[in-house]
Formats: C-alpha cells, structure tokens, sequence
C-alpha cells in the first residue's frame, strides 16, 4: 500500500473518503489508465488507509532538507533577488503591518519574544549570499535581535519610517520592528522584506508574537503549532517537484493560456511614470466602500448566475480597463496564497505566487457572458496555481525589465487572510491620499470584506 501511495504523491493525487466512494483530486485532464486500474483494484484496502490514518496521510509530506552551509531559493525568492541586483534596494518589495497593544507593555519580555520568534521560524534569521554567481539563502543561528527604544512620535511618522525601509539581503535582519507609545495604548508597527515574507505571513508574524509575548507574561509554555519543516525545506521539495514532472499539466496549461504575442497594457497617463516612481514612493491611493444595498444586489446576481464574488469584481475591473484603454486582450494579475500544504499553513515565509488571467473581450456579447467567462478563466487558473510565476516568465521568454511588472502591471488582490482588525468605520465617503511607500503596478485593486 505505501508503494501506491507514494506513485499517487509523486503524481500529484489526491485521495479522500466519502462513505464507500473514494474521491480522487489531480491537477490535469486525466489520468493514467494504469494507475486509476491499481486504485480500482485496490479501492478497499484505500479506503481502509483512509479511515485509520486520515486524508493527511495521502497529501504531500515534505521532508527536512540535508544540513548543509547554504541552500537554494525558491523561483519566487529567485526573482525577488534577481531584480535586487538590477534595481539595487527598493522599499516596493517591503511587506508592512501594524497592531495595536495592551496598555501595558513589558519591553524586556517583548524584546526576548521576539527573538523566540526568530528562533521558531529560520526564514526570520535567514540572509542572502552570492555563491559562484548564484544566490543562495544562509540560516544564521547565533543572531539576537535588539529592540529599538520606545517613541512616542506620531504613528504617522513611524510609519514611513518603518514602511520606507530599505534592506540589504545580505545582511541581517531582513525586517524591522517598532514600538510606539500613545495615550492608552502601544502600537506596533513593523515590515519584512517580500523576499522572506508574504501577506499570509504577516497574520503568522503577530499571532506568533503576541503567543510568545502572553506565555512569558504569564510563565508558561507556548502554545502555538509544531513546525515540522522550514521554508528551506519547502524550496527543496518545490524544486524536486518540478523537476520531477509533477506540475507538468501546469506548465502546459499556462502556456496555451499565455503564448500568443500582446502588446504590454499601456493606461493612458498625465505624467510619465518614470517622474513619479522611486523608491521613496510616488504611488497614491483611492479608498471607496460599497453600501448594503449594493452588496446585496451584487449577491443576488451571484446566486443568479451561479459565481463567485471574485469573479464578478475580477469581471467588472477588466471591463474598466477596457473602456479606459479600449483593449480586448487583457491580462490582469492576482495573488494567490499557494499554501495548500499542511505543513506550510503556519510558516512565515514567501509562498505567494500569481496568477495571470487572460480575458479576451467579445463586443457583442452581454456583462453576463463576460461575467461567466472571467469566472472559467478563474475556476482553471486556480486548478493549476501551484505552478510558479516566475518559470512561466523564463519558458515564454516574455520581457522584463526594471520599470514594469512582467506580462501585466494591472493587479487584483482580494484580501482573504486575516488582517488586523479595521475596527467600527463612521465615515464611509471616499478618501484619497498618498502612499507610504513605493507603489508596484501600474494598477492595484484591493478587495476587503467587513
């Protein structure tokens, strides 16, 4: 039986019980004859696996990397530190947050939970370092981390600070955190570097934190999940998988879904872009909220035609793009968390990858026919999401340079981890402003339910 589990594993298979069925998942068209003829064969003696050692039992088990001096970056961290040394430093790749604390704080015992915290998690003590011209990421073990001291400045200006901060990959830390004290309360601010942070990360960083933080107040163990693996061990395992073929329905698909030549999405500009840009910033933001009545409309439409509250503002931002542009083919980007292993739910750790989807818009046909289309493109590039971004860009040979988001600078972004809370909103009218830091793309629209 371990022989045919492992051949379903290397294969990217996944197996569940529901009653007497066995219910089988795979990424792909079909399946090998061979191999659905074994599990016909042995469906039994499947289902009985099942039961004892649980549907865990048949999902990916990545192992603990060999210890070694230095070890390989993943194609996502690959990227990251190829266009740090094109660009040199940027504060565009900084993942930032904020969270706000108790009235009291122990500083002394904030400051040792920290360091816990890099201890727990390896990619919070890892630096990145040139070995015979290629990178590679280096786990530090004697690092200690020193608290800054306490401001009472305004949060505003911490905030730039912090959020601006730029970062040498080669040493460490790779992140930044502050304290600041206001009347009544403590407010924590702090950013990683994307290349060992993602916005899923970023819920794990404080969660973990404030564990730490309550168990040393209170002089008891930590309770938080075991870690059975590193980041480290991660990149391996994504490595060994693609180049063990498991992710070859994936590459295919993308590259039907991407080959035929366009031409970059340009927006019609005031200014040129290259005026505006920098590492200091240069990007503003525009803030609106949808009332409950539009919300209900929007979900009685959904129900109607049988999609997802994605797919309906994936549709309705693409058919903007289209009428300020007057395009057909367009391609806008979004993130997708790629962290559908168990093992990895609760690293922190860059596993973000995006995806590409490509709409060709019909004239004559109706929003609801572009709204059911988007939504297939949508159903099929989640189905093969796990195939990094990053080797799409080297099979297709598409462009790249230091000023554009390879393939499209439009992006989506729905905002489904755990944010910190936004607390009771009184005033609901639109607000624009600046941004903090540099922006990424051309256009970025963040989605967030409350």
């Amino acid at each position: 039986m371990k022989d045919l589990i492992d051949k379903l594993l290397r294969a990217n298979i996944r197996l569940s019980a529901d009653g007497d069925e066995l219910v089988v998942s795979f990424s792909g068209d079909s399946l090998d004859p061979d191999l659905v003829a074994e599990m016909r064969a042995n469906k039994q003696s499947l289902l009985d696996y099942l039961r004892k050692y649980g549907e865990k039992s048949v999902t990916a088990n990545i192992e603990s990397a060999p210890m070694q001096a230095d070890y390989d970056l993943s194609p996502s961290q690959q990227r990251l530190w190829l266009l740090d040394q094109l660009e040199g430093t940027s504060n565009a790749r900084n993942v930032t947050g904020k969270d706000f604390l108790r009235t009291s704080l122990d500083l002394e015992l904030f400051e040792a939970s920290v360091n816990q915290l890099i201890e727990r998690h390896e990619i919070l003590r890892t630096v990145f370092v040139e070995h015979e011209g290629e990178p590679r990421q280096k786990v530090l073990n004697d690092v200690a981390f020193k608290l800054p001291a306490v401001t009472t400045e305004e949060l505003t200006t911490v905030e730039r600070e912090v959020y601006t901060h730029l970062f040498d990959l080669q040493y460490w830390p790779l992140f930044n955190v502050r304290i600041i004290e206001e009347p009544g309360r403590f407010a924590l601010v702090y950013s990683l570097h994307h290349i060992i942070a993602d916005g899923w990360s970023k819920q794990i960083f404080t969660r973990d934190l404030l564990a730490i933080y309550a168990a040393l107040q209170a002089e008891q163990s930590v309770q938080l999940p075991k870690l059975s693996i590193q980041y480290k061990d991660f990149a391996l395992w994504q490595s060994q998988k693609l180049t063990g073929g498991a992710y070859a329905a994936h590459q295919q698909y993308w590259t039907e879904q991407l080959a035929s030549p366009r031409a970059y999405l340009r927006l019609p500009q005031d200014y040129h872009r290259t005026d505006l840009v920098s590492s200091s910033g240069g990007g503003g933001f525009y803030r609106f909220y949808l009332n409950a009545e539009a919300k209900s409309g929007i979900e009685q439409l959904l129900k109607t035609y049988s999609v997802s509250f994605f797919a309906f503002c994936v549709s309705s931002f693409t058919l903007l793009i289209h009428r300020i542009t007057g395009e057909t083919d367009l391609i806008v980007g979004t993130p997708v968390a790629n962290r559908d292993e168990d093992q990895v739910q609760d690293l922190i750790g860059f596993f973000l990858n995006t995806l590409m989807l490509r709409t060709k818009i019909q004239l004559d046909h109706s929003y609801f026919q572009l709204l059911q289309a988007v939504n297939n493109t949508i159903l099929a590039g989640l189905q093969y999401q796990a195939y990094p971004f990053e080797l799409i860009l080297d099979q297709l040979d598409y462009p790249r340079n230091s000023r554009d988001f390879p393939i499209s600078s439009i992006f989506f972004n729905l905002i489904d981890f755990a944010e910190a809370p936004l607390g009771e909103i009184r005033d609901f009218s639109p607000r624009q402003g600046e941004l903090s830091n540099a922006a990424n793309f051309e256009i970025e629209f963040y989605l967030r339910s409350f």
